[in-house]
């Protein structure tokens, strides 16, 4: 007997809407720490308040999530400055929760980015949405589309911020840990690269310009273009979004997590004895 693909199941699917369940939340075997009331509020631009930091989980690819959805992270209260919003466990983060600051926390998944803001004035809130700017260590932390805080330029580091967009991410890191094609031995595709990888590699490199996204080294003297990569960001070669593409050089691509073989290469070797300087 073939089961159905109840990720996929449009049935189901339109049941979930009409119980306000978001139709990315899925349960599990284990008791979920959150009903799908406050999982839908985070699904909402109001978002859900939290107790403090405790409650967020640090994923392995450093994103933050709660009951099995990726979330963006920001405080609500604020006096005279802007907060700014977290994807990641970013210096700032990392602060907060050493020195156990107590603050009225909300994790969402909105897209809008539009946030819920509590202005405090003469000790009375005043409530207004408000867009709010992502956070530039996160940025770094992650090294979303090559950002780097020490490489770039402060008007390269601006813009990236200007320009940042929330789906965009979610589509690298998406806000379900069960998304559509769901991870079984059925309907699970082969994490391996397509056929026309050669070609996708080729273009997206052409389009940098042949420099790496990190270090900014510029590899695009044809006999240098094979210590310039493509790194799947998420893992996943079988997602060749261009959001979840990174041109990196063979170096910055050996430092990323699960890619220290790299430097065991000879092209590695080679590149090394030709661009190290030091």
């Amino acid at each position: 007997m073939k089961l159905p693909n109840f990720y996929q199941d449009q049935h189901l699917i339109t049941l979930k809407m009409s119980m306000g369940i978001p139709q990315d939340a899925y349960g599990t075997l284990e008791a979920s720490k959150l009903d799908y009331f406050n999982l839908t509020k985070v699904a909402s631009s109001e978002g859900l308040e939290l107790k403090d930091l405790s409650q967020i989980e640090q994923l392995d690819d450093n994103t933050l999530a709660i009951a099995g959805q990726r979330i963006l992270l920001y405080i609500r209260d604020t006096t005279n400055f802007e907060p700014k919003f977290h994807f990641s466990n970013c210096q700032t983060l990392q602060k907060m929760r050493e020195t156990n600051r107590i603050g009225r926390y909300v994790a969402t998944n909105c897209e809008t980015g539009n946030f819920l803001i509590n202005y405090i004035k003469d000790n009375k809130p005043q409530a207004c949405t408000k867009r709010l700017k992502v956070c530039r260590y996160c940025l770094d932390f992650l090294a979303w589309q090559g950002y780097s805080h020490t490489i770039w330029s402060e008007v390269k580091k601006s813009r990236a911020v200007e320009h940042f967009n929330i789906s965009d991410f979610f589509k690298v890191y998406p806000k379900s840990f069960h998304p559509h094609n769901h991870q079984d031995s059925i309907h699970a595709p082969l994490n391996i690269y397509p056929k026309d990888w050669r070609n996708i590699s080729s273009s997206v490199r052409e389009k940098s310009g042949w420099i790496c996204k990190k270090c900014d080294i510029n590899l695009s003297a044809v006999e240098h273009h094979c210590f310039l990569h493509v790194h799947h960001k998420n893992g996943q070669k079988n997602n060749n979004n261009r959001e979840n593409l990174e041109v990196l050089c063979i170096r910055c691509h050996s430092d990323e997590p699960n890619h220290q073989h790299l430097k065991s290469s000879k092209t590695y070797q080679d590149f090394i004895k030709i661009f190290d300087t030091t």
